[in-house]
Formats: structure tokens, sequence, C-alpha cells
């Protein structure tokens, strides 16, 4: 008797849903990077080589080709920062805001060798995807700090969902600081982190509260209202 065995080779492209979703944001992502960022870099490197051209010869006309080499550099900083997001929003997409946020405190810990502690509470809401972003992006930004410039050693993260509101907090036990004009300054200076954070809060008509002082860690929280609203996200 013969036997025949049918080989069957795996798809090269995802089938269920979450895997077109992933491959779809994959290539939306890339276009924008070839369409957008690339070339402006590529512009801001032309104008760069101009500069390095003309200053032997005549060094006052750098100054025009310079400047558009710093504008050509912000607008690419400020698309990598949203593409940074973008990157970031996938997560939330396809794992949810509490197990994306889970997923980044372990893959965090890991790597800085920190203690983080994650706790979420909820009801069964389905966030919008504006609101389960910005949080992700909240939190995301609290723990940069909390790592990189208060030098925990152990921080606190927590969720809470309910049919009201939703809010997120991030506890460190860092050198601190002073919050009035650490704010201030950093509203002056533009920066991005402590700015965003705020930004994003109150765009969706919630607040951001942050409590430090030196050598006394930090808590960043951060509350949005739901009310009735309850959309897919």
């Amino acid at each position: 008797m013969k036997v025949i065995v049918k080989q069957t080779r795996a798809p090269t492209q995802p089938v269920d849903g979450n895997g077109k979703f992933i491959e779809g944001e994959r290539q939306r992502l890339a276009q924008e990077i070839h369409d957008g960022l690339i070339q402006e870099l590529t512009g801001a490197v032309l104008q760069l080589e101009i500069c390095e051209k003309v200053y032997t010869k005549d060094s006052s006309q750098v100054l025009a080709p310079l400047s558009r080499a710093k504008m050509l550099a912000r607008k690419c900083l400020h698309q990598l920062r949203q593409l940074t997001f973008d990157l970031r929003l996938t997560a939330v997409k396809e794992l949810g805001l509490v197990k994306a946020l889970r997923r980044h405190c372990d893959e965090l810990s890991q790597e800085k060798g920190i203690a983080i502690a994650f706790k979420a509470t909820k009801v069964r809401v389905d966030l919008p995807l504006s609101i389960a972003g910005s949080l992700y992006y909240i939190v995301r930004e609290a723990l940069l700090n909390a790592t990189k410039h208060a030098k925990a050693r152990r921080i606190q993260v927590r969720v809470s969902i309910d049919q009201q509101q939703v809010m997120v907090a991030v506890k460190d036990d860092g050198i601190g600081f002073e919050v009035e004009p650490t704010l201030a300054k950093a509203e002056e200076e533009k920066k991005f982190g402590m700015v965003g954070m705020h930004e994003r809060a109150h765009l969706l008509g919630g607040s951001l509260h942050v409590q430090s002082a030196p050598q006394s860690g930090t808590e960043i929280s951060a509350v949005i209202p739901l009310g009735t609203r309850q959309a897919r996200g």
C-alpha cells in the first residue's frame, strides 16, 4: 500500500485578524518612514554638505543652509516621536491596555534589573483607543523618568478601571524633585515627556498629578473620566 504524504506550506502572511492588522500597521509605518522621515533626513544631509563646501570659501553663506538643516532635523524628530507612539499604540490595539502595560513592565524590569510591581483592578469595560493609548504613553513616560532620572530601585504601577473612570499611577523610591520649579522648567524648555503627559490627560478631560520631594520618591497619576462612554479600543 502506497502512503502519500501531503506537505503543506506555512502561510507567508498572517491569516488571523490580529496578524493582518499587525502586518498592515508595519506596511503603513514603513511607508511613512520612506515618504517622510527618509526624505527629510536626506534633505538635512544635503544642507549640511552645502555648509561644508561653502564654509572654506565664505563662512557668511553657511547660516542659511544650516538653518534649513536645523528645521529639517526638528521635523524628523517630531516624526520619530509620532512613529514611536504609533508603534506603542500597536501593542495596545493588539493586547489591550492592561496586558500591554504588564508586558512592558516585565520587559523593563528584566532589562534594567529593577523591581517593578504591577497591579490592575478592573471591571468589564471596553476602553476607547484614544484613552488606552494615551494612558499607555503616560505610564511609559513615567517609567522612563523613574528608571533614567530618578535612580529608582523599586517601582509600583497601578491600573484601576471602572464604569466611571480609568486611573493609572507610577510610584518610585527614587531621588525625587521639587515639583513646582521642575514642572515650570519643563514647560519653559518644552520638554516632551512631562509636558506631553499633562497634555494627553487634559485633552481627554482628565488630570495628571505629580507628587514628589527631594529624597522622597515620586508618584505620577492620571485619571480619565469615562462616564457612559463605552467603545471598543
